[in-house]
């Protein structure tokens, strides 16, 4: 109510937003009370336009760490294991968003025991027989990329 009363709306909308739960009566003597720091911050905010959802989670993190130094200071355990239990979530959602954390599953090919690459390589090997000058350059080749170790391919 604070926000959308600082926002500049009427006092009847304001009202009506919340289906009356607060009489106009107390909204307006309240209305008066609202701290010029929350005006300002609602100016601010609309002079800075729409923020990325990465500058949205930052500002979480920052505002949960301090709420986690002040439930540490105070000694306030049942604060404190709330605010780590956010910043975990925190971390792990910014961790997903930089890339960080990367959750797709993983597949790894193991060429070397495929049977299509043994017969493309007796295929490339067969081909080579009969051209030795080719088998040493692609050899060589494959040598200097470091795909090979000295001697697998026999000339």
């Amino acid at each position: 109510m604070d926000a959308a009363l600082a926002s500049g709306l009427s006092v009847a909308r304001v009202a009506t937003m919340f289906d009356h739960a607060v009489s106009e009566n107390t909204l307006r003597r309240h209305k008066p009370h609202l701290t010029a720091a929350m005006v300002e911050l609602k100016k601010e905010r609309e002079q800075a336009g729409p923020r990325s959802a990465m500058d949205r989670l930052e500002e979480l993190y920052k505002r949960t760490t301090r709420i986690l130094n002040a439930a540490e200071r105070e000694g306030r355990a049942g604060v404190s294991l709330s605010a780590v239990r956010e910043l975990r979530g925190l971390v792990e959602t910014i961790a997903k968003i930089t890339g960080e954390l990367d959750e797709r599953p993983q597949v790894v090919v193991n060429l070397a025991e495929s049977r299509e690459w043994a017969q493309m390589q007796d295929v490339i090997l067969g081909a080579l027989a009969r051209h030795p000058d080719a088998r040493v350059a692609v050899a060589d080749a494959l040598f200097d990329a470091d795909l090979i170790v000295a001697g697998e391919i026999e000339a």
